[in-house]
């Protein structure tokens, strides 16, 4: 065993020999390269660098709402030291353009300010190194979009898939507290917009009422005083009930009236069990119009329209459709 080991021995040795020949030639290649890349520093170039824009001071009524650039481009000219002392420097900070001094103008309406590039070089020297020399600058004008500045109030809305167990419904409206935000923005997005909704989310297989926190929609270029709202769900149980409403006969002149057979319909429909106390027959409206059994092709049943029925009841449904009538002179 002890001389097998003994054999390995010199193949060892090699490849440690290898692995040092292998370390010394790349030291080597780094430093001849490391010699070259600073020699060539030495030689001038040209090259570009990027600025982005932003813009300070806006009037308080204005909101920008398009800027033609959001960087503008430095072609400059130096040794590469000083190229690279710029690249390092970490100078690059953004290029702030003072909107009340801006140029003004109107394109068909609208409002723009912008500045000439040129108008900016002393300010953009002073970005740059000692020994950079600034060639050109792109783009040689930037516009930016100026419109008004408003402030409204729109009431929230959901944006949700609500899934309820069996038995059980919407006991009322979906409530918001805050119900309302404060939108500021530019008046041309303000004025198409209606309401603000709440991010997409969904309820599943709801047995009780429910509240979550859900922050709200974003709008581009829109701000909100809030960012989200509380949803509260109200959920109950519901059962099925079945009331007797009486018919009521329009369109008859006051020496004629008409009687229906049945005079009632049957109207069933669904309601959470808190709100049955609440419901009577009076909060329906069934009717028929009478007019139509003056015409000369008058039917041989009028047809039953339910006009009205109250809030927080589902699934309604009547019978029957279509009466009998007779037509009778008020005495």
């Amino acid at each position: 065993m002890l001389g097998h080991q003994i054999q390995k021995w010199p193949s060892s040795i090699k490849k440690i020999q290898k692995n040092q020949d292998a370390l010394i030639f790349l030291i080597f290649l780094f430093i001849s390269t490391a010699f070259w890349f600073f020699n060539a520093l030495r030689d001038d170039y040209t090259t570009e660098l990027s600025y982005p824009v932003r813009f300070i001071n806006l009037p308080e009524n204005k909101i920008i709402t398009e800027t033609s650039n959001e960087k503008v481009v430095f072609r400059i000219r130096a040794n590469g030291y000083a190229i690279l002392r710029q690249f390092l420097s970490g100078t690059r900070v953004p290029m702030n353009y003072d909107v009340s001094q801006l140029r003004r103008t109107n394109r068909r309406g609208e409002e723009f300010a912008f500045i000439l590039a040129r108008e900016q070089q002393g300010m953009i020297r002073d970005q740059l190194l000692v020994g950079i020399e600034l060639l050109s600058i792109e783009p040689d004008t930037i516009f930016i979009k100026l419109d008004q500045l408003v402030t409204k109030n729109f009431p929230i809305r959901m944006n949700g898939k609500i899934d309820l167990e069996k038995q059980f419904l919407i006991a009322g409206n979906i409530l918001f507290d805050p119900d309302s935000v404060e939108v500021s923005g530019p008046k041309q997005i303000l004025d198409t917009l209606t309401h603000v909704s709440t991010q997409p989310f969904n309820a599943d297989r709801l047995r009780e009422t429910t509240s979550r926190r859900i922050g709200l929609k974003p709008i581009s270029q829109l701000q909100y005083n809030i960012q989200h709202t509380n949803v509260t769900i109200p959920v109950e149980p519901f059962s099925e009930q079945t009331m007797s409403v009486p018919l009521h006969v329009t369109g008859l002149p006051d020496t004629l009236r008409i009687k229906t057979f049945p005079p009632e319909i049957r109207v069933t429909f669904r309601a959470g069990l808190s709100q049955f106390e609440r419901i009577h027959f009076s909060d329906f409206v069934a009717t028929v119009d009478g007019s139509v059994a003056l015409r000369p092709d008058r039917p041989q049943r009028l047809r039953v329209r339910l006009e009205q029925t109250p809030e927080n009841v589902y699934s309604v449904d009547y019978s029957p459709l279509f009466v009998e009538y007779l037509i009778e002179r008020r005495r």
